[in-house]
C-alpha cells in the first residue's frame, strides 16, 4: 500500500472514515502526545471548530457536511 493513499483513493471518500496520520518509529511519550492531539482535533471537527493544527482547512466545509449527513 502506498503512504499515504492518494486524495482520490475510495476509501477516504467514505462518510464514516477518518483518516490519520501514522505514527510508527517514535517513543510512547510521542506516541502519547500524537493521540491526545489527534484526539483534540477530531473533537474539534465534531464540535464544528476548525482544529488548531489542520493542514488543509480548504476541505473542512465539505467534511462537516460529510459529518452532519452521516449522524442523520
Amino acid at each position: 500500500m502506498v503512504e499515504p493513499p492518494p486524495h482520490e483513493h475510495p476509501l477516504l471518500a467514505l462518510p464514516n472514515v477518518v483518516a490519520t496520520y501514522h505514527t510508527a518509529g517514535v517513543t510512547r511519550e510521542a506516541r502519547e502526545n500524537i493521540a491526545k492531539i489527534s484526539v483534540q482535533q477530531i473533537l474539534d471537527i465534531c464540535a464544528g471548530k476548525t482544529p488548531l493544527r489542520m493542514i488543509n482547512p480548504e476541505v473542512l466545509p465539505k467534511q462537516q457536511e460529510r459529518l452532519m449527513a452521516a449522524a442523520g
